[in-house]
């Protein structure tokens, strides 16, 4: 997690430098709104649309912290550094301590990963939320024959289900997760 936190941190507000365009234009399309008091879950653009809770937690982050690339930058690490952990613990769960520590580290040195938590879009979450839904996965159901022992997994199914929703509304990548949901639940 150290290293992934250094790796991501390195000369943030310089690699890349600034904003491209499209993130430029992502920004001040929902400031704009933000500031006439058009707040909602889904933006309609001429491209399709927009979902709004990325850019509405930056524009709070700007009010507590100032603008500029290192406030929009933070959150994106932020949201990387996370996944580090639960790639780290879904690991654990599934191939033990050995095969968790090769997935985070690789997750850590990885150039994708990396520049994804540098980028100031709502792509950054989706590593963030397939580690997710693979966590609430191998929680909910019984992975590699273990056994429960008379408890409730309630939870289990609604953080999943909570988290393909969530996928489903930020990115249309989202339908491959759930697809992949419905076939691990259905071989299971």
């Amino acid at each position: 997690l150290l290293l992934a936190a250094s790796l991501r941190s390195w000369n943030l507000t310089t690699l890349p430098a600034g904003p491209s365009d499209y993130e430029q234009a992502q920004i001040e399309l929902i400031e704009d709104r933000t500031k006439r008091g058009d707040i909602r879950v889904f933006y309609d653009t001429p491209d399709g649309g927009q979902e709004g809770l990325y850019h509405n937690i930056l524009g709070l982050l700007t009010v507590l912290s100032g603008s500029g690339t290192l406030t929009y930058r933070l959150f994106s690490i932020w949201l990387n550094l996370i996944t580090v952990a639960l790639i780290y613990s879904v690991g654990m769960r599934l191939i033990g301590r050995i095969g968790a520590l090769a997935a985070a580290g690789l997750f850590s040195v990885l150039f994708v990963p990396n520049l994804l938590a540098r980028l100031i879009l709502m792509e950054a979450a989706l590593p963030l939320l397939v580690a997710a839904t693979l966590l609430a996965l191998a929680r909910a159901l019984p992975v590699y024959n273990r056994r429960r022992v008379e408890t409730k997994t309630t939870i289990d199914y609604t953080a999943l289900g909570t988290l393909l929703g969530i996928s489903l509304y930020v990115h249309q990548s989202g339908l491959l997760l759930l697809l992949g949901a419905m076939l691990f639940i259905g071989f299971i």
